[in-house]
């Protein structure tokens, strides 16, 4: 129901989704103001500067619906993707983690399986780390 709402505010232009108060009670206009916003940055124009202005002045979701449907242009149909955040963390490769991959690719086991085995056995990752580097 969100996403048809969303598709006739956006590209349809129909004003038909909310005939029932059954239909006004599946939609969070929360949730549909921040796909609008992520479809265009003039869309998150329009839903900052007028649906965030003017929430109180609307008395209900139809309202809310109907104002939607006349202050935003019509579109043409595309996708909306979901903006993710990325993550901004760089991995620290230690000693430690350079001895589990090369056990994990020499023995055709995952890192996982490298880290349990050493651990379950008690064996010393310190005596490993002097075996790889008099290897080299």
């Amino acid at each position: 129901m969100l996403f048809d709402v969303l598709s006739d505010i956006l590209f349809n232009k129909r004003g038909d989704q909310l005939q029932s108060v059954d239909n006004e009670v599946d939609i969070n206009p929360y949730m549909l103001n921040r796909w609008i916003s992520m479809h265009s940055p003039e869309c998150a124009f329009i839903v900052n500067e007028y649906n965030n202005k003017w929430w109180s002045v609307l008395q209900n979701k139809n309202d809310w619906y109907r104002f939607n449907l006349s202050v935003i242009p019509r579109y043409r149909p595309s996708k909306l993707s979901y903006i993710k955040k990325s993550s901004k963390e760089k991995k620290v490769v230690s000693d430690d983690n350079k001895v589990y991959e090369i056990l994990a690719h020499n023995l055709e086991l995952s890192i996982r399986e490298v880290k349990s085995y050493i651990s379950d056995n008690n064996i010393d990752i310190s005596t490993l780390k002097k075996t790889f580097k008099n290897d080299k």
